[in-house]
């Protein structure tokens, strides 16, 4: 019991129980990095489909095999007097316990379990043709997962590249800024939005965050007061610095902004 083998950047001490090599609930919550009672909870879930011996084995917690668990640090001795007796598991039993946990990491530290902990590789050939097929099906479901996780990956990217370029060009009549105090206020945050190839409301946002710098103020806030004083569902921030009087110093503000958005 003292070869290691690192699993998930875990060392896991080999352990062998009745000529098989076995892990206890401990092992398995350690390398999935979960809690125990997970782990516990779905040996509880799962213990009428299984079989001893050929699942898991039940081991007293005064015999040599639990001694030499609290000795070697695999197991705390608090843990063992709280137990009845201590659960270990054969490979079957570990593939049926290790099942309900899903994600990318669960699947990677089953496959290495397999491969560096149960050594499956040097032994396929002695596995039962049910085994077999199972570990065919967790490694098939592991890259269709991962495919499935890849795409979503370059569906949203195509989508975000997409939605920038949209604004952009909806932003190329924003080089002419003149109209209204308010319409120049819009064209100049879209024109800021366009030269920095940022989002339009990600433009608002900054925006604001100048404003409240330049006049010490919170504009969110007072906004929203003002809202609710004259019972108004809604206004844009043009609308409202206007009616507050506050056009001109948006103005300044976002004529600093695009002034050093062209030196910088």
């Amino acid at each position: 019991m003292n070869k290691l083998v690192e699993i998930n950047n875990h060392k896991v001490r080999v352990k062998e129980f009745k000529g098989q090599r076995v892990v206890t609930i401990w092992d398995i919550a350690m390398v999935h990095g979960v809690k125990q009672e997970t782990i516990r909870d779905n040996f509880e879930n799962n213990v009428a489909y299984m079989s001893a011996v050929k699942h898991y084995f039940r081991v007293e917690k005064d015999s040599d095999f639990v001694r030499d668990l609290i000795r070697n640090g695999d197991v705390s001795q608090n843990a063992v007097n709280r137990a009845n007796d201590i659960p270990v598991f054969t490979e079957r039993g570990y593939l049926m316990i290790a099942k309900p946990l899903t994600g990318e990491l669960a699947w990677l530290v089953q496959e290495e379990m397999v491969d560096r902990y149960f050594a499956v590789k040097n032994m396929l050939e002695s596995l039962s043709p049910e085994l077999k097929v199972l570990i065919s099906m967790e490694l098939k479901q592991k890259q269709l997962e991962q495919e499935i996780t890849n795409a979503k990956l370059q569906v949203a990217q195509t989508k975000e590249k997409t939605q920038i370029l949209e604004h952009r060009v909806n932003s190329l009549d924003a080089t002419n800024i003149n109209g209204t105090p308010r319409q120049r206020l819009n064209d100049m945050v879209r024109k800021y939005a366009y030269e920095n190839g940022i989002l339009y409301p990600q433009a608002w946002k900054e925006f604001r965050r100048s404003f409240n710098t330049a006049y010490r103020t919170n504009l969110e806030t007072k906004k929203k007061n003002y809202l609710e004083k004259h019972k108004i569902k809604q206004l844009s921030y043009p609308e409202y610095l206007e009616r507050v009087g506050l056009i001109e110093d948006a103005l300044r503000v976002a004529d600093k902004m695009l002034n050093q958005s062209k030196t910088a």
